[in-house]
């Protein structure tokens, strides 16, 4: 984590309003849906990049919108969204062709056991 600037008081503040909302957040993206888990996973990534302790302090009782408006959050938010396109792919698998559904169906009954 990145030292943040200001006062020694505002740095010891703004430090641990950091570590909460970087636990919050974290914690929160357990039950976030899709949208929100992308925004989260941007803002962690773009949190370390906010060093003025005067900014953690004044957007304390709601950091996140610190984020909106940082040209590193949209770009963090594009990349994280372009990496994760490809896996959504992989997951979702082919569909059998019914050809294929009869191929391992036929075999199964033939004691092949071999699958498609």
């Amino acid at each position: 984590m990145n030292n943040l600037n200001g006062s020694e008081k505002q740095v010891a503040w703004a430090t641990d309003i950091r570590k909460e909302f970087i636990e919050k957040t974290k914690a929160d993206m357990k039950s976030a849906d899709k949208n929100d888990l992308l925004d989260m996973k941007a803002m962690l990534k773009v949190a370390d990049n906010i060093t003025e302790a005067s900014d953690w302090i004044n957007a304390r009782r709601n950091p996140k919108i610190m984020f909106f408006d940082r040209a590193d959050f949209r770009a963090a938010r594009r990349e994280i969204k372009a990496a994760e396109k490809p896996a959504e792919k992989e997951d979702s698998g082919r569909k059998l062709s019914i050809r294929d559904m009869l191929k391992a169906k036929i075999a199964k009954e033939d004691g092949d056991g071999a699958s498609v």
